[in-house]
């Protein structure tokens, strides 16, 4: 049985005397746990509700509604690698290798920065489809600014030759912007404030759920609902 917890993998700038003491602008490869107060929305603290698994990197993909992030951990790492931060085909033991969508959330980023606004659905784009091994996710948009819209956002994780992400000291991870693959002409006439999901199809159109409506709609690359 393989187990991972991100209860293990957080750190906290409050108490010298508690567990996981440090700076979170300084450890982007951990959960700052103090990052909002989580009794404003009651125990609905992470609300994680998406996962994928890359059997060719070995690597799983989660995202968080709450904070408006995904996070990518090593998945070949046995039960006391994944509990601690070494270890494993990648080398951080149970640590994020990657995260994206709220730089805020570790220290390294402003309100105005933040990309992901409750999102669902973050998945690896299959090999075999235009855009493999880039990261597709649902943007429902409550909260965004300008007005609440959704879109259907794709990443492009930054990777060096050995499929490393890559961070700069003191920076945010890359890229600052995804692309919107789906965008409605008018954007408030799409919007869910929850649920939703969108898959790559072969002939480059996106297959995407609108949740509050109960529809599924295929777009092409302009937008064009076919």
């Amino acid at each position: 049985m393989w187990e991972w917890r991100l209860w293990d993998q957080t750190i906290q700038n409050t108490s010298s005397t508690k567990p996981g003491y440090g700076s979170p602008d300084e450890h982007p490869e951990l959960l700052d746990i103090n990052y909002y107060d989580a009794a404003d929305i009651g125990r609905d603290w992470l609300h994680l509700n998406g996962i994928d698994y890359n059997p060719g990197l070995d690597q799983i993909v989660i995202i968080s509604r709450s904070l408006g992030e995904f996070y990518v951990i090593d998945h070949s790492t046995n039960l006391i690698e994944a509990s601690g931060h070494s270890g494993g085909r990648w080398g951080k033991g149970g640590d994020f290798l990657y995260r994206w969508g709220n730089p805020e959330a570790y220290g390294r980023g402003t309100p105005q920065e933040q990309r992901l606004y409750v999102p669902h659905h973050a998945h690896w784009i299959k090999q075999g489809l235009p855009h493999s091994g880039k990261f597709l996710v649902f943007n429902n948009g409550q909260g965004r600014p300008g007005g609440p819209y959704s879109t259907v956002d794709m990443v492009a994780p930054p990777l060096d030759i050995n499929n490393k992400y890559t961070i700069q000291p003191g920076k945010a991870y890359l890229p600052a912007s995804g692309i919107e693959k789906y965008k409605a002409t008018n954007p408030t006439s799409f919007y869910s404030a929850v649920v939703c999901g969108s898959y790559l199809l072969k002939n480059g159109n996106l297959l995407t759920t609108h949740g509050l409506k109960g529809t599924a709609i295929e777009t092409d690359s302009i937008n064009n609902t076919v």
